[in-house]
């Protein structure tokens, strides 16, 4: 789905998302077919904890700025870069490194580059060479403080609620059967570490688009669990019948809690059609998955 998610969304960054600092840095160029004769340069830079690696990435054809998901471990680093949206073609990048263990000198690294649809499916692979550093070195203490400090900074009393949420969503109102968020295998809900607010209509997967409504962001440092979000969006929403040109208000109200130390949302979710009587209203009942 090319909607509003990665088009508008993403390209609103909060200024404490930019201001992060990372441990290490890969900087090169690679040339593809479609991004014409001039190398595109990029920057690649992440942290990584236990093996997980979060970080940012940019470069001169695809991406001003997007957030880097990946993993580390004794044979290498895969780095995976969902773009804000489709550019050529290529939905997403992921960048293969045998680098077992990052060194704190310079070094020019071997990457393997491959481009993909929104599918998943790979267009692309070129082989490059990159230029590696490390920043000062980072402490096992800092670097776990560095992890906690996402999803914390800026979250206020909704510090530690961000991830993927399952549950059960069930239809409470759709009078002229317009709406039908139910046709998905599994539906998902999601706060980003971003602030933003997420109903995917199949499983989250970091190669694969799934469908689904960016609804939006959250106020920087809400001081109740509650929220009241209300987006609108022009154009095809999956799961939504109604003419592609027509406008739809999506509001979303629930609350976050605890139960039993599980993170937990429950809401209703309404989507209504500007200049009709169409209104579908859905209930949420999630617990935190990751």
């Amino acid at each position: 789905m090319k909607n509003l998610r990665w088009i508008i969304f993403h390209l609103l960054i909060p200024a404490f998302a930019l201001a992060e600092t990372y441990q290490y840095e890969l900087k090169g160029a690679y040339q593809l077919n479609v991004t014409g004769q001039r190398p595109v340069a990029y920057t690649l830079k992440w942290s990584e904890v236990k093996g997980d690696i979060q970080g940012s990435y940019s470069d001169e054809f695809f991406t001003r700025g997007t957030r880097v998901s990946g993993e580390g471990s004794d044979i290498g680093r895969t780095f995976i870069i969902k773009l804000p949206e489709e550019r050529a073609g290529v939905k997403s990048i992921t960048l293969l490194s045998s680098m077992a263990n990052p060194k704190q000198t310079a070094t020019a690294i071997p990457i393997s580059l491959v481009t993909r649809d929104k599918l998943g499916n790979p267009l692309n692979t070129v082989k490059l060479t990159s230029n590696f550093t490390a920043s000062s070195p980072v402490t096992a203490a800092s670097a776990q403080l560095q992890e906690e400090s996402r999803c914390i900074e800026g979250f206020g009393v909704l510090a530690g609620y961000c991830g993927v949420y399952a549950g059960t969503l069930t239809e409470q109102r759709d009078r002229r059967n317009r709406c039908n968020l139910l046709f998905a295998d599994a539906v998902r809900f999601e706060l980003d570490n971003d602030g933003m607010v997420f109903l995917h209509l199949g499983e989250v997967n970091e190669l694969i688009t799934t469908p689904g409504h960016a609804i939006g962001r959250i106020p920087v440092n809400p001081q109740k669990n509650s929220i009241d979000l209300m987006g609108r969006y022009c154009g095809p929403l999956a799961g939504v019948n109604s003419p592609s040109e027509s406008c739809k208000i999506m509001h979303l109200k629930g609350d976050f809690s605890t139960i039993r130390e599980n993170r937990h949302f429950s809401g209703t979710y309404q989507i209504s059609e500007e200049g009709t009587n169409n209104v579908c209203v859905y209930g949420l009942s999630m617990d935190q998955a990751h």
